[in-house]
């Protein structure tokens, strides 16, 4: 991770079937506010070729932005997304 580098967009891989993907969106959606969220599921269009490009092999995978798209960091359930949100905030 990158020192002062501020969180400022996230993206949020999903599926419709995953069972840990419910509370990881809803989370996003109540908690992660004044922050761009993009939500992507496998009903979207695109959803393949973002997992490509973001190597996203699990559902859900939650990645974090800073400035110039630096990724900050990963999570893939609710616990992870808490203890990485602490680092980048």
């Amino acid at each position: 991770m990158l020192k002062n580098n501020k969180m400022k967009k996230i993206k949020c891989i999903s599926t419709t079937t995953c069972p840990k993907c419910p509370e990881v969106t809803n989370y996003l959606h109540t908690k992660v506010v004044g922050i761009s969220t993009e939500f992507i599921t496998e009903k979207d269009p695109w959803f393949a070729s973002q997992c490509k490009l973001y190597n996203a092999t699990q559902a859900p995978t939650v990645i974090i932005f800073g400035d110039e798209d630096v990724e900050l960091g990963r999570a893939n359930d609710l616990q992870e997304l808490k203890v990485l949100l602490k680092k980048v905030t």
